[in-house]
């Protein structure tokens, strides 16, 4: 259920140039796939993200084409940790709600505990962070599955996420690395099961359009030099 939320934000990052930035309480996104097959085109979808006065996405609106087809919606504590993670269908039905509940163990780590709806317990977690407060290890243990994942995260000098990789068990189950201009924004992206692998996917992408404030308003993304997909946003500032 989070991870689903985590990859739902893979691209509604905020990038921007300077360091002084007005508030952003809400971005519209679309993407237009061009790589749908001709004879079954994939719709364009779009995101509605609202976010509160730190920074946190309390709401994000699912749509495909023009039909609503999921809302999630997110609660924080006062340490600004998320509290509650809920979804719910276009009707506003719940779908699932997990709650979060946080325990310090030592200074750098953490255990967290998520129940479902129902009060029972979905996972047990325990996230590490380094002396930067950048999350550097994530453990994930799946009560229902049985299954135990952990997610390794790095970072450069100037605490930037380059990459990640994710392990079920000791096997490597999926990696992540990236690259950024000088502005602040992500122009790669190569991810895949092997880190020398053939078969890696990589992504590049380009921004032809920034807003004035210096967040892009339009990312053009390449696979092997051909167009994969285009991204618009327009950006509502408090």
């Amino acid at each position: 259920m989070r991870n689903s939320w985590i990859v739902l934000l893979t691209f509604v990052f905020i990038s921007s140039i300077g360091n002084t930035q007005p508030e952003i309480s809400k971005i519209v996104q679309t993407t237009e796939k061009y790589w749908s097959v001709d004879e079954n085109p994939e719709p364009s979808e779009t995101q509605v993200t609202f976010f509160d006065t730190l920074g946190n996405v309390t709401r994000l609106e699912e749509y495909v084409l023009d039909s609503l087809v999921g809302i999630n919606l997110a609660t924080y504590d006062n340490q600004n940790r998320e509290k509650t993670y809920t979804r719910l269908d276009a009707d506003s039905n719940l779908i699932s709600r997990v709650t979060f509940f946080y325990k310090a163990k030592g200074k750098s780590k953490t255990r967290i505990v998520i129940k479902d709806e129902n009060n029972e317990i979905f996972s047990k977690e325990l996230e590490k962070r380094n002396d930067f407060n950048k999350v550097v290890m994530h453990k994930i243990n799946y009560v229902e599955g049985k299954m135990k994942s952990k997610v390794y995260y790095q970072y450069d000098e100037k605490g930037r996420e380059i990459g990640y990789k994710s392990y079920v068990g000791k096997r490597l189950d999926f990696f992540l690395l990236r690259e950024y201009n000088d502005q602040e924004l992500v122009v790669m992206e190569r991810m895949g099961v092997e880190p020398n692998g053939e078969d890696n996917l990589v992504y590049e992408m380009e921004y032809p359009k920034v807003d004035i404030n210096g967040n892009w308003t339009e990312q053009q993304q390449f696979v092997d030099k051909n167009p994969y997909e285009k991204i618009t946003r327009t950006i509502t500032y408090r």
